[in-house]
């Protein structure tokens, strides 16, 4: 897998600038291991959508608006860093 697999043209009218209210309805999607089924849903529904056992992993990291650019020595090759605050 490369990560030129994951670039995409985005809009940046359509990226979020503040948190939806209440934080609840912000959007959730939802992909089922079984059969591959992808569902819209919200973090509202996320009760309901976990069974007994499974784990739930929170991210709580942020990303500051910090990116480093760079090119390698001596093939040219770019290098991407994103610094994240902890």
């Amino acid at each position: 897998m490369k990560t030129d697999d994951f670039n995409y043209a985005l809009d940046p009218s359509r990226i979020a600038q503040t948190p939806i209210a209440p934080r609840d309805h912000s959007k959730l999607m939802v992909l089922s291991r079984h059969n591959r089924h992808i569902q819209h849903r919200h973090f509202r529904d996320l009760p309901t959508l976990l069974d007994p056992g499974d784990t739930l992993v929170i991210n709580d990291t942020a990303v500051i608006p910090v990116r480093l650019i760079g090119r390698k020595q001596p093939s040219g090759g770019r290098i991407d860093c994103c610094l994240i605050k902890e």
